[in-house]
């Protein structure tokens, strides 16, 4: 399985582009390409949005390899405008962390997730009860 730096780099030859090329593009030192294709540091906030709009892929496919890159950014609304200061707080703390912890954090977040769902679910019960009784009827 490829790491995120290989990812970047083979993706960037694909489209044909050198270091230069890309960092130019991206607002980035080409020195930054270099450590990003090596997997010494990972692109972050706002330079990963940079970085995937002109790989034109997914930021989860840079990061953890899970989606084709085939997506055409141009058809969809700006990454960088996506997300909220928290979102990209978030995504910088994410990348940060070991693939396991990431793991652990997806599945901690996912069932925080369902238990709201079921608390929202029980919570609203008595007002759809409520609603579907005869009077209303």
């Amino acid at each position: 399985m490829q790491n995120p730096g290989q990812r970047i780099k083979n993706r960037r030859l694909k489209l044909q582009m050198t270091q230069k090329e890309l960092a130019k593009k991206v607002g980035v030192a080409q020195v930054t390409v270099s450590q990003w294709e090596r997997n010494n540091r990972s692109p972050r906030g706002d330079r990963l949005f940079s970085l995937v709009e002109v790989l034109n892929c997914e930021a989860s496919w840079v990061l953890r390899g899970d989606v084709v890159p085939s997506i055409p950014l141009s058809k969809t609304p700006s990454a960088k405008n996506a997300l909220t200061p928290k979102e990209n707080v978030l995504l910088d703390l994410f990348s940060e962390l070991p693939t396991s912890e990431q793991e652990q954090l997806i599945k901690t977040l996912k069932e925080k997730e369902q238990h709201y769902a079921r608390f929202l679910t029980e919570l609203l019960e008595p007002i759809r009860n409520l609603l579907c009784s005869p009077c209303f009827g």
